[in-house]
C-alpha cells in the first residue's frame, strides 16, 4: 500500500521537477503512517501511558524513534525508487490521493480522540 502511495506522490513531484522528491515524498509516507499508527491505537483501544495525556515527559522519547523510522523509510524508499514505474500523475489525482490517504483518516482520528 505504502510503495502505491510512494510511486504516485514520488511520480507527482517528479513531474514538478521537484529538488528532491525521493525525500518529500517519503515525508509524506511517513507522516501517512504515523496517522494510521495512531487510528490503529485509537481504534483498537490500546492503553499505554506514553500515550496519554498526563504524561507529557514520555513523549520526548518519540522524536528520536520518529527520527529513525522517517531514516528507514527514505532509505527504503530511496533504494526502491530506480525499480518503480514513474507515470505521469494529475494534479487531480495527487490531491486524490492525500485526501484518500492522509485527510481522512486524519479527521477520522480526531473524531475518536474527542
Amino acid at each position: 500500500m505504502y510503495t502505491f502511495i510512494f510511486r504516485k506522490i514520488y511520480s507527482f513531484f517528479l513531474s514538478k521537477k521537484n529538488h528532491d522528491p525521493v525525500f518529500n515524498a517519503s515525508g509524506l509516507v511517513f507522516i501517512m503512517q504515523l496517522i494510521h499508527f495512531f487510528l490503529l491505537v485509537k481504534f483498537f483501544g490500546f492503553k499505554a501511558y506514553a500515550f496519554s495525556s498526563d504524561s507529557t515527559i514520555n513523549k520526548l522519547w518519540f522524536y528520536p524513534i520518529g527520527f529513525v523510522w522517517l531514516f528507514l523509510v527514505f532509505k527504503f524508499f530511496n533504494s526502491k525508487k530506480d525499480k518503480l514505474k514513474v507515470e505521469i500523475v494529475s494534479v487531480k489525482d495527487f490531491v486524490l490521493n492525500l485526501v484518500l490517504w492522509l485527510l481522512i483518516p486524519l479527521i477520522i482520528l480526531i473524531q475518536l480522540s474527542k
